[in-house]
């Protein structure tokens, strides 16, 4: 059976988007993420922002996750964030298509530009 919790992250050093390939904790210690970017290796939590995948792939067939700029439809611009009054994402999946168009860290420009 695969895995269906996928991470992505935001590596604040870095400042680029890496794919969380593991997650390593003990008691007691803060946990530590192997990261594939432009090379594998671990960063400690206070280094990334962690972008889950909210399940959902747009129409390139790619995952959206967390902090993924998207566009909805024909026209309308969202960011995706947990909304915890809803206990969801907000998509209606059913009604629209999403196509991803970038992420809040690295194209928050496509936010200016959409208003």
């Amino acid at each position: 059976m695969e895995n269906r919790l996928k991470y992505k992250a935001w590596h604040k050093k870095t400042k680029q988007i890496v794919v969380i390939n593991e997650i390593y904790s003990s008691l007691g210690i803060i946990p530590k993420y192997h990261c594939t970017g432009k090379s594998d290796f671990c960063a400690p939590e206070r280094d990334i922002i962690l972008m889950p995948s909210i399940g959902v792939k747009d129409i390139n067939d790619n995952l959206i996750y967390e902090g993924f700029i998207v566009k909805e439809g024909d026209s309308f611009i969202k960011v995706i964030e947990y909304d915890e009054q809803y206990a969801g994402y907000g998509l209606d999946t059913k009604a629209y298509s999403y196509e991803i168009l970038g992420n809040i860290y690295q194209h928050k420009h496509l936010l200016e530009d959409a208003k």
